[in-house]
C-alpha cells in the first residue's frame, strides 16, 4: 500500500511550522502511536484543531512529517550512483549528526512502512541511475542501494555490544572513511 501525503490547508507558515517541528520531536520519542496531538499543540502554543486544518489528520501530520524528514536527508546528503561509497559515508555522518531523523525513520518502519509516493519516486530515480551507472538489473540497483543504507545506519542501530570494540581501534574522525570502504568491498564487481 502507497500512501499520498496531504496537504489539507497551507495556512500560516509559522504556525504550521512550529506544528511539524514539535510534532518531528514528538514522533521521534513517542511514534505514531505513542505521539499525542494534544501534547503537539501544547508545546506548539497552537490550538489542537490547527493540526486537523493544517494536516487533516494525526496520521497526515505524521506522513508530513516523515516527507520533511525524507526531503532534509535527500538535500543534505548528495546522491552519485558513481561514488555510492562517499554517499554512504556521508549518509553515516548525517544520521550521526541527526539522529532524531533516524529514530523518525526506525519508528515510520515498525508502525507505518507503506511508502510515499514521493519516497517512491525518489528511490525509483536512484534505482535507475545505479542500474545504469552499473549496467546491472534493477533488482541488482536494488540490493546494492539497500546495502549501501544498511551499511550507512548500521553503525548507529546495530550490535550495542560491538561498539566499544570496534571504537578503540577507530580514528578521531569517525567512522565515515570505514563505511566508505565497506561500500567499495560490497560493490567490487558491480
Amino acid at each position: 500500500m502507497v500512501r499520498t501525503v496531504n496537504a489539507v490547508n497551507q495556512g500560516s507558515p509559522s504556525t504550521r511550522q512550529r506544528l511539524l517541528d514539535v510534532a518531528t520531536a514528538e514522533f521521534a520519542t513517542h511514534g505514531f502511536s505513542g505521539g499525542r496531538v494534544n501534547r503537539i499543540a501544547d508545546l506548539a502554543s497552537a490550538n489542537k484543531e490547527r493540526i486537523y486544518d493544517y494536516f487533516g489528520s494525526k496520521s497526515d501530520l505524521f506522513d508530513a512529517v516523515i516527507a520533511e524528514m525524507v526531503q532534509r536527508v535527500n538535500d543534505e546528503v548528495p546522491f552519485d550512483p558513481y561514488e555510492l561509497p562517499s554517499y554512504a559515508a556521508a549518509l553515516h555522518q548525517y544520521f550521526a549528526r541527526n539522529p532524531r531523523d533516524l529514530r523518525l525513520d526506525s519508528w515510520r518502519r515498525l508502525e507505518r512502512p507503506a511508502p510515499s509516493d514521493a519516497e517512491i519516486e525518489m528511490l525509483e530515480a536512484k534505482l535507475v541511475s545505479i542500474a545504469e551507472a552499473r549496467a546491472i538489473s534493477m533488482t541488482a540497483a536494488a540490493d546494492v542501494l539497500l546495502q549501501t543504507y544498511s551499511i550507512a545506519a548500521k553503525w548507529l542501530t546495530g550490535l550495542p555490544a560491538l561498539v566499544p570494540l570496534a571504537e578503540k581501534h577507530t580514528p578521531e574522525a569517525g567512522h565515515a572513511d570505514d563505511i566508505a570502504a565497506a561500500v567499495a568491498v560490497v560493490l567490487q564487481g558491480r
